[in-house]
Formats: structure tokens, C-alpha cells, sequence
């Protein structure tokens, strides 16, 4: 199939791609067959000016990939994999570790993927994942899943190795996997917004992590992790516990942030852009023993009644070195909850945070963090409410954040000239929302 546009996923830049899916049974030999998928992207949008968006300084390329997969009778599964990104690169300086300037080339462009695994083990699939990304060899992100925290960062310049397990018995499953990478080129205070085509940032500095999943689920017809498991999950009483821990013993480059502040600058083409401006945050340094926990846990007691619960937190590190000019902690120690339950029409959901970051994800740039947050929304649906949106229905709402030594007042909430730490805000606001 071939599908193109200025836009065909969120942010994609403009682009055509080819994807090509093809199964090859086998009816002779140990092999079952063999499972071909091929991509090919080639990308047409302008480049922009580095400091209006640090990730398109080089403007289009192409993508291409290639992917295999076969089982061996009676236990054995291979998974092959081949990458080509990053051709717009090709030919840009960076900075070696030792301070020499050099040059990518084709060969950075390139990536690979091996994955060996067997159920040779009753209820049991082991595995173990070899991954290799030339310097600019990186792509789309994986989508997280599964509970998880993680997933692949699609990140170039790293070699990372994975070993793990899915276990299934019964109603329970228990997904354990371990993970370890270092980046090809190590940080040499390299800067996106600089001209860099690539920096050691949180996708592929040198780590090793743990993660696992532990679910309960003993309805087979609705998977638990799905992404609107909250409004189709069918089993009575259902729960995930999910664990992270991670020890980061390399720093990275100068990690950049997209600020508040409006800027123009010139493209190369000559055109000129407007849009918020990129700044660097600074870089991360080693960091050691940060971990994160959670669980979730799903009930249906009775026929109209639906009971959601999220309980997580842990002790986890800054996104970029700006920390430091905001004179805040490195770590934070934070737990998180939230509530939600459905009878009939009625839905009420409430939501609770301890020394958290804020609801956007840049709040973790600066680690500016809150010593409590709460919320409590209360709605009558004209049809029953779903979980995950907030259609056709009508309903009471408050929010309210308690102000710390730690905190921002970046919506400018608070009064001209009050003091920051130590204050309180609450809005309360009625709603009606219509949709089709």
C-alpha cells in the first residue's frame, strides 16, 4: 500500500510512504515460513531554523526498512530487521569525545535488529533483542504498552541489548525484561541547537534498567492493557503492578526545551519562521537507583457500576540539565493517584498528586514540582460516560494546586506580587459538553 500527505500521523512531516506485507509458508524443511515487511518514506517538508525546531535542521530525507520473521519447529522464532535513516545528515561535522571534528557518513545512516526466542519452556516465551543504530540512524518512537514505562526510544547512535520473558498461567501474565545500552559516540558537550546532527540525550545514554508487569486478568475477550481498557475491560476484578528501575551511568549532551518565548528567524531557504524558541537545558549528569512503581486496578461489582484506580510513584530525575538554573532538585520523590467510578449516567473522578509535576510534560524539564495538587470531577452523561473522553454530558469540576519553594506560577494564577511558596489556588467551573 501507498499512502501520502503533509501530514499522515501527528507531526509526521510531509512525506510519501510505501509499506509492503507478505507471508511465505513453507511446506517442506523446519522453517513454517517466512514474514516479509518492507517500508520505504520519502520525506518532502522544508527544513526549519535550529533554534524554532532543533530536530528538523537538516529538512527531508528518506526512510527505509526491511523486516523478517520465521519460526523454527518445534521452539525456536528468529526476528531480523535492517535500517536505513537519516540521509540528510550525511556530510554534517560533529564533535568526537577526544575534541576532532568529524563527518557522518553513510554508514552512520544504517541500523540493525536481531531478535532470538523460544517457548521451548511450558507457559514460557524467552528472548533476547540485539539492537545496533548508526549515529543517525533513529526513528519514530515505539508506542508504550502494556503497562509498561518504557518502550524503544528509536534513537540512533546506540547498541543495546534486551533480555526478557512473557510468562502466561492461568489469568496471570508476568512480563519481565532487562535492558542495557551505551551510545556509539560518547557526549562531547554537543548541542542540537548548534548544529550538531546528533547528541547523546535520555533515548541512548548509557543505562541499565529492569521492568516488569505483573497482570491479573481473567477475561479472556478484553485484553487488560488495552488503550480503552478502562471503558471495555469485562472481568469482575483485574489489576497490573508495574516496577522500573534504571541506573544511568553515563551523562548526556546539552538536552534542549521548547520555551514560552516567541521568536523569527530565517530558514535556509531565505523564507522566515515564527514560532516558539528552543533553548539548551544543559546536560544530565550519572544518575543512579531511580525507580518508579504503580498499579492499576479495575472492578465491575455490579451490572452499572465500574471502578478504575492508578496508584504510582517513585523516585525519578529531571528531563534536561535545566534544573540547575531553576535552582531545584534533581530528584524528585513523588506519588500519584487517581479514582474514577461509573453507575449508569453518573461519573466521578478525582485525582490526587504529592510533590508532582505539573499536568504538561515540560514542568519535568525544570523538575519544578508542587507539594499537592488535587482535582474532583463530577458529570451526568446524556448516554453512559466514557472513561476516556469527556462527550455528551454535563458536569461540575474543581482543580487546586498548593504553591511550594519548588514551583512555578507559569499560568500566572496567583495575584500580581503574591508570594509563590505557600499559596493556594482553586478554580471551580461548570461544564456541558455536546458531541457527535
Amino acid at each position: 500500500e501507498v499512502i501520502g500527505g503533509p501530514e499522515i500521523w501527528g507531526a509526521a512531516q510531509p512525506q510519501v510512504q510505501a509499506n509492503y506485507f507478505k507471508w511465505i509458508p513453507f511446506t517442506k524443511g523446519v522453517l513454517d515460513g517466512i514474514v516479509v515487511n518492507a517500508t520505504y518514506a520519502e520525506e518532502f517538508g522544508s527544513s526549519e531554523n535550529i533554534n524554532l525546531d532543533p530536530y528538523n535542521g537538516f529538512g527531508p530525507g528518506r526512510k527505509g526498512s526491511i523486516y523478517l520473521e520465521t519460526f523454527i519447529d518445534p521452539w525456536i522464532t528468529i526476528k531480523l530487521g535492517a535500517l536505513h535513516s537519516g540521509s540528510e545528515k550525511v556530510g554534517a561535522k560533529y564533535t568526537t569525545p577526544k575534541g576532532n571534528i568529524n563527518k557522518i557518513n553513510y554508514l552512520d545512516t544504517l541500523g540493525g535488529y536481531v531478535q532470538l526466542g523460544t517457548n521451548m519452556f511450558q507457559h514460557t516465551y524467552l528472548y533476547a533483542n540485539g539492537i545496533y543504530r548508526g549515529l543517525v540512524a533513529e526513528t519514530n518512537p515505539q508506542a508504550v504498552r502494556g503497562s509498561f514505562y518504557t518502550a524503544d526510544s528509536g534513537s540512533g547512535n546506540r547498541i543495546e541489548m534486551q533480555v526478557g520473558a512473557q510468562f502466561v498461567y492461568n489469568n496471570f501474565t508476568f512480563n519481565p525484561v532487562f535492558r542495557a545500552r551505551k551510545p556509539i559516540m560518547d557526549p562531547a558537550g554537543r548541542t542540537l541547537t548548534s548544529g550538531s546532527p546528533f547528541v547523546v540525550d535520555l533515548g541512548n545514554r548509557q543505562c541499565a534498567e529492569i521492568e516488569a508487569v505483573f497482570t491479573y486478568d481473567p477475561e479472556g475477550a478484553t485484553w487488560f492493557h488495552e488503550w480503552n481498557s478502562d471503558d471495555i475491560e469485562g472481568a469482575p476484578f483485574a489489576f497490573s503492578v508495574t516496577g522500573l528501575y534504571q541506573m544511568f551511568a553515563g551523562k548526556t549532551d546539552s538536552l534542549p526545551f521548547r520555551s514560552a518565548t516567541i521568536g523569527t528567524y530565517n530558514r535556509n531557504d531565505g523564507t522566515s519562521s515564527t514560532n516558539y524558541v528552543w533553548y539548551e537545558g544543559g546536560a544530565l549528569p550519572k544518575q543512579n537507583n531511580l525507580f518508579q512503581v504503580g498499579t492499576r486496578i479495575v472492578a465491575n461489582p455490579l451490572g452499572d457500576l465500574r471502578i478504575i484506580a492508578n496508584v504510582y510513584g517513585g523516585h525519578l530525575g529531571a528531563t534536561t540539565g535545566a534544573y540547575v538554573a531553576a535552582n531545584t532538585s534533581e530528584f524528585v520523590d513523588f506519588v500519584m493517584a487517581d479514582l474514577a467510578v461509573r453507575y449508569r449516567h453518573w461519573l466521578v473522578k478525582a485525582n490526587v498528586g504529592i510533590n508532582s509535576w505539573g499536568e504538561e510534560s515540560w514542568w519535568r524539564n525544570f523538575n519544578q514540582t508542587f507539594p499537592l495538587q488535587y482535582g474532583l470531577d463530577i458529570a451526568y452523561g446524556f448516554d453512559k460516560p466514557a472513561f476516556g473522553d469527556a462527550k455528551n454530558r454535563v458536569g461540575l469540576k474543581a482543580k487546586g494546586v498548593v504553591f511550594g519553594d519548588e514551583s512555578s506560577d507559569a499560568y500566572l494564577a496567583l495575584t500580581s506580587g503574591q508570594e509563590i511558596a505557600g499559596s493556594n489556588y482553586m478554580e471551580i467551573s461548570v461544564y456541558c459538553n455536546l458531541g457527535l
